[in-house]
């Protein structure tokens, strides 16, 4: 697993709050500007015709937030991206399945070791 899988990995939280932040700053100001765009007409054929340039931009505000849900749906989250990459790497990694035999039987020794010292065998009676 290269180092930049697992920076991403550690930053893609951050990275997903900061453009849901950029985002809502984008659809406010998309919003206001729509609204300006309708109520600057002087006359009713000016605000015909804002009206309708309104709607379009309307329609491509909800095609943008709708890609942006989207988006922010499916995008996984740094947990997501751990399980999916760093777990599978560890369970597959026959060096650490090696290691993790051989410290489980070092601790059942040493386990065994301190029992023995604490309840030493007591001579049985003839």
């Amino acid at each position: 697993m290269s180092p930049w899988i697992i920076y991403w990995i550690g930053t893609i939280d951050r990275v997903i709050c900061t453009a849901q932040v950029i985002m809502g700053l984008v659809i406010a100001v998309m919003i206001i500007a729509g609204a300006l765009v309708i109520l600057d007409s002087n006359d009713m054929e000016d605000f015909r015709d804002s009206l309708k340039a309104g709607r379009a931009y309307l329609l491509g505000l909800l095609l943008f937030l709708g890609c942006f849900t989207c988006v922010g749906t499916f995008c996984p989250s740094g947990k997501t991206l751990a399980a999916m990459y760093v777990v599978p790497a560890i369970v597959n990694n026959e060096d650490l399945r090696q290691d993790s035999r051989e410290v489980y039987h070092l601790a059942v020794d040493f386990l065994k070791g301190q029992l023995k010292q604490e309840h030493p065998e007591e001579p049985t009676a003839p």
